[in-house]
């Protein structure tokens, strides 16, 4: 789940096993509520991809990931995390209050939409226009669909959908980590079919170890 949360927010895998991590060890030590969810979510992931894209772009020309978009995004969350921080010592959680439901659900809404078709490029195998209106990311996709579209990427994705669901209907498997267990049986697939190199699917490769030494991102300076 981390791992695609940062294929949201435009960077590496790797990132978002750090979210995953390092979060949970903090809120261990400082956190007080037991049933607090704590890492990435969808939202933020959502924000800072298409924020920060306006600003640098996500990759090279190569298609690597660029390094000041990866310095702009550790920014952004430290930034992010001091603002909670003083939020919290100054106990503003109160400011939520004025935020209505239809606000909220609307907001909720259009972002599962927008990240839902901003994964599109993952299961066909292309990526559809960069646009904020779905109905013209909706009608790019259909005319690409039959000529671009890159069919064992496509099977791939329908069969983990499926198992998905397939996890989430049955009575007793609804408490079994789905997610997690789709992920493991897409990577033995990975392995034994070799479909990296065979059926040409884009894979993660190789996860560093270890992790980053910390530092204080340098911030670029824009004319």
């Amino acid at each position: 789940q981390g791992m695609s949360y940062a294929l949201v927010a435009n960077l590496d895998p790797i990132y978002g096993l750090y979210c995953a991590t390092f979060p949970l060890l903090v809120y261990g030590v400082l956190g007080t509520s037991r049933q607090l969810a704590v890492g990435a979510v969808a939202i933020v992931s959502l924000l800072i991809g298409h924020g920060l894209e306006s600003i640098e772009p996500a990759k090279l020309p190569d298609g690597q990931l660029n390094p000041q978009y990866l310095v702009l995004a550790i920014a952004s969350a430290f930034i992010s995390g001091m603002a909670m921080l003083a939020m919290g010592l100054f106990k503003m959680g109160f400011v939520t209050r004025f935020l209505s439901h239809p606000v909220l659900s609307g907001f909720t809404s259009a972002a599962a939409l927008i990240i839902g078709f901003g994964q599109v490029k993952h299961v066909l195998g292309f990526s559809p226009i960069h646009s904020n209106n779905l109905a013209l990311i909706m009608v790019d996709v259909l005319i690409r669909l039959r000529s671009e579209a890159h069919g064992p990427s496509i099977m791939m994705g329908i069969a983990a959908i499926c198992l998905l669901l397939f996890f989430k209907k049955h009575p007793k498997l609804k408490k079994l980590p789905s997610a997690m267990i789709v992920v493991i049986l897409a990577i033995f697939a990975s392995w034994a079919l070799d479909l990296g190199a065979k059926y040409n699917f884009k894979i993660a490769g190789t996860v560093p170890a270890g992790v980053p030494a910390p530092m204080v991102p340098k911030m670029p300076r824009h004319e």
